[in-house]
């Protein structure tokens, strides 16, 4: 005869579900503001930079400074449309003179120094890299750069932070990089590239 109750006490009973607020705690989560901890920096259309969670007034200020200073061409306009995101989330987009993300010429080892700069001034503030990603899938998109909090670490000679990049079909650049890196990649393609180098040049 059944009983009105639908719990079970068999052997094969159905654990008991926990209560909305009983399962989403856990004694490990890390001990900081979840919405503070992850930040997004973004590169669109050709001239655009976006960052997304970055809530500083300070760290905003020092990116602005670290663009200012390493693009020739300048910021041509900055604009915060916060009020488009998610949970108080801050979001800033910075509009470049000139062309930096299909730039050519010195204007494309400028953009890469811009890059690199960018970079290092956001270690200083706390925030590394963890990973990029490809969210649009579009023809000639950008990755998305997604920042974890970290310890601020100043690195104690620029040139510790340098880009590497592919031109052309069949050139690599090292830009900014210390004295001792491009005789290191000359040594590395003399070894593993059979065809050779017809030139280098610093």
């Amino acid at each position: 005869m059944l009983g009105g109750s639908s719990s079970s006490s068999g052997p094969h009973a159905a654990p008991a579900a926990l209560p909305a607020k009983q399962a989403l705690m856990n004694d490990d989560l890390p001990a900081y503001q979840f919405d503070e901890a992850v930040a997004l920096v973004s590169l669109h259309s050709t001239d655009t930079l976006r960052v997304c969670g970055i809530s500083s007034d300070n760290d905003f200020a020092a990116i602005r400074t670290a663009i200012a200073s390493s693009w020739p061409r300048g910021i041509d306009r900055m604009k915060e449309y916060t009020r488009d995101a998610p949970r108080g989330v801050r979001m800033f987009k910075f509009k470049l003179h000139g062309t930096p993300w299909v730039a050519q010429g010195p204007d494309a080892v400028s953009a890469r120094r811009l890059v690199v700069a960018v970079f290092r001034t956001l270690l200083a503030l706390g925030w590394r890299l963890a990973l990029t990603s490809d969210t649009s899938k579009r023809e000639h998109d950008k990755d998305a750069w997604i920042l974890l909090r970290s310890a601020p670490y100043v690195v104690p000679d620029p040139t510790h932070v340098f880009a590497v990049s592919f031109n052309r079909s069949d050139r690599l650049r090292v830009i900014g990089g210390p004295d001792d890196v491009p005789v290191l990649v000359r040594s590395v393609l003399d070894e593993y590239w059979a065809r050779g180098l017809p030139c280098s040049r610093l």
